[in-house]
């Protein structure tokens, strides 16, 4: 069960910073380290009607992309 504070703040981006409605987009763009806010975020937007694409950027991904 995520932690309520999380719920609260998912709450407060989807509906009253971002203002989300149905049929509206919403890219994410996060690492592991915010998972449990992201997915909050994700459930929230998607109650909302939104389609939500997660970009999620994993340690090391970037080092190997400018190697090769």
């Amino acid at each position: 069960m995520p932690d309520p504070r999380v719920l609260k703040l998912a709450k407060v981006l989807v509906h009253y910073s971002l203002e989300l409605k149905s049929g509206q987009q919403l890219e994410l763009r996060t690492s592991p380290l915010a998972e449990e806010l992201a997915l909050a975020v994700h459930a929230e937007a998607l109650q909302a009607g939104a389609h939500v694409v997660i970009q999620n950027s994993m340690p090391g991904a970037e080092e190997i992309f400018y190697k090769y």
